[in-house]
């Protein structure tokens, strides 16, 4: 029975990018964005990165005034970087695709509203 887990080069790819994306790239208009996770398709032939907006901003408006269609630029601006990063490791060049982490914009929302909630027991209490 084959094994149905996740591609063992997945974990590499995600690693390197996340080291570029936080450490290399520089773009105001992507200041405080984070790579969350990547999903590898299973015949390695399209990407996602997952990215969240910095806290406090509302789907792509960041603080800086940068607009959806600004970020979306710019992250397309960065697409053959890191369609050259990705081919070092797997031996081919997959074609990606951005996308806003909504669930981990959720958690990040959920966990602050727990922190007041704490904040607000402690005062209380």
């Amino acid at each position: 029975m084959k094994h149905q887990g996740r591609d063992p080069k997945e974990a590499i790819v995600e690693q390197e990018l996340s080291s570029w994306f936080e450490n290399e790239i520089v773009d105001d208009s992507l200041t405080g964005y984070l790579l969350t996770r990547v999903d590898l398709s299973t015949d390695r032939s399209h990407l996602t990165l997952w990215y969240l907006p910095p806290e406090g901003t509302e789907h792509g408006d960041s603080a800086e005034n940068s607009t959806d269609a600004e970020v979306q630029e710019a992250l397309a601006g960065h697409k053959w970087e890191a369609q050259g990063l990705v081919e070092e490791i797997l031996r081919k060049r997959p074609e990606i695709r951005w996308r806003e982490d909504r669930g981990a914009e959720n958690k990040r929302r959920v966990e602050n509203i727990l922190e007041e909630l704490r904040e607000e027991q402690g005062k209380d209490g």
